[in-house]
């Protein structure tokens, strides 16, 4: 035990799984930390425990009689200070630096709630948020250089009003630095400090495309996956709304079973559009972007003057049809995970079983993650009528 040279041990002693060591330290003097004057007066003595790394996975804690000394100097602030181990202990510490090391190299690999269940095997039990307290309390890392391979995304610190930037070195995979705001002046300016990013991998924001030829002109811009099947399913999206009326057309062929129902006949039967109060709301608000759009007023006028984020405006913007943004299936209800197991517990219903706690937990067992309360609450709806048996339900349109 190399930290504990500087003291004296007085005695060891076990209770349980705890070990105790009675020690004091060997100096008969101290440096003050306010004007490092030498003092040997003793103002008085207490005792501090601190936790110290497992010993044959036993905890130690260290009992170490600890002195407070005058200060001589009279400039100095301080009227009395604590006496200070080096390599043992610091100011205000309950641990020992050598288990705290430990402890955030189990934070930093685990985190909280698994670096705990860890930390408690090895006799050094903490919480969660000591953990986690700990890696907060470590410095950030220096970045004197850029990563080669540099990824930049956005990050809501207020959804809608504020954001930052992360910056992540994605060859080694883990964070570089955190910027406080979202704009191209930030991003040139940090990579103007730091060269030496040869690729930027990017989201396709327009901020970061021009921060980025500002501040590492040479580096190869590239969209990252991620971006590009989240805005290729986008677009994908709609499309498919624009041609919504025909939805109805692949579920009644499908609930047929032939390929004539996708004929005139089933294809002449357009879904009626969606109505209601978000419908309706919609459509108003698409117009009034459009008008304001052509009458020459950019997205930040158009959010102030009808209260909106930027980004709900942009959305509304490229949206050629109101139809577009009303993507669900003209029922005005939103799709829940009870929908794909509705039809079992109608056929279940219908046969006899109205125990909502047993349908519930059958249709566990054929995949549903949800609770029993909102089956319940589904089946609510049923209790009124069952001397006739409910219909079977009908086969949900799919949603854009």
């Amino acid at each position: 035990m190399p930290h504990v040279a500087d003291v004296e041990v007085e005695g060891v002693s076990r209770a349980g799984r705890s070990v105790r060591i009675l020690a004091r330290a060997r100096s008969s003097s101290a440096r003050c930390p306010g004007c490092g004057a030498v003092s040997f007066r003793v103002h008085s003595r207490y005792q501090r425990r601190l936790l110290d790394t497992a010993i044959g996975g036993c905890e130690v804690v260290i009992c170490l009689a600890v002195r407070r000394f005058v200060c001589l100097s009279p400039e100095c602030a301080k009227v009395t200070f604590a006496e200070q181990v080096s390599g043992l202990t610091s100011r205000h510490a309950r641990r020992t630096p050598a288990v705290t090391a430990v402890l955030q190299a189990v934070a930093l690999a685990l985190g909280g709630r698994a670096g705990a269940r860890l930390a408690g095997r090895l006799a050094a039990g903490v919480s969660r948020m000591t953990l986690i307290r700990l890696i907060r309390a470590m410095p950030d890392p220096t970045v004197s250089a850029s990563p080669r391979v540099l990824g930049v995304d956005e990050f809501a610190l207020r959804k809608g009003h504020s954001y930052g930037t992360l910056l992540v070195d994605v060859e080694a995979r883990r964070p570089v630095d955190i910027l406080d705001e979202r704009s191209s002046e930030s991003f040139a300016a940090w990579l103007a400090a730091r060269p030496g990013a040869e690729f930027i991998c990017r989201d396709r924001a327009g901020c970061y495309a021009d921060g980025g030829a500002r501040g590492a002109p040479d580096a190869v811009q590239v969209a990252d996956r991620w971006h590009l099947w989240h805005n290729l399913g986008e677009a994908v999206e709609r499309a498919v709304s624009r041609h919504r009326e025909h939805l109805p057309a692949a579920v009644t062929a499908q609930a047929a079973g032939s390929a004539t129902a996708m004929g005139p006949e089933a294809a002449a039967t357009p879904a009626a559009p969606r109505t209601g109060r978000i419908a309706d709301r919609t459509r108003g608000r698409h117009a009034d972007v459009h008008r304001m759009l052509a009458g020459g007023s950019s997205f930040c006028e158009i959010a102030a003057a009808l209260g909106l984020s930027r980004n709900t405006v942009r959305r509304f913007a490229r949206a050629a049809s109101p139809e577009e943004l009303l993507v669900h299936d003209g029922t005005g209800q939103r799709a829940s995970i009870l929908d794909e197991h509705a039809p079992y517990l109608h056929q279940r219903w219908n046969s006899g079983c109205t125990n909502a706690a047993l349908l519930w937990r059958e249709i566990r067992a054929r995949g549903y993650q949800g609770s029993c309360r909102q089956v319940r609450g589904y089946l609510a709806r049923f209790r009124g009528s069952t001397a006739t048996p409910l219909p079977p339900r009908p086969r949900r349109r799919p949603g854009p």
